[in-house]
């Protein structure tokens, strides 16, 4: 009975219902698509980090960066040519 999304009024129990449904495994948007879970007017930026949590998602995954000298840019390895 506890709203997780208030703009859409999308109860915890829709939303478990939606992730253990007996369709194959379902991603984290098929179940909002099909809840509308994070679809109203905030965007997901009131419920989202609670909607990731319970959907075991990380919607603040950021790919692993490092710094890349200006050097390495201007002049990539080359490749080797593999001839038969």
């Amino acid at each position: 009975d506890t709203i997780v999304c208030r703009c859409e009024e999308t109860g915890y129990g829709a939303l478990r219902d939606a992730a253990r449904s007996d369709a194959p495994r379902l991603d984290a948007r098929a179940v909002r698509l099909g809840t509308r879970a994070g679809l109203g007017p905030c965007q997901a930026r009131i419920c989202g980090p609670t909607l990731a949590e319970l959907l075991d998602t990380n919607p603040h995954h950021r790919p692993v960066a490092w710094p890349i000298r200006l050097g390495e840019l201007a002049n990539p390895p080359h490749e080797t040519e593999h001839t038969p």
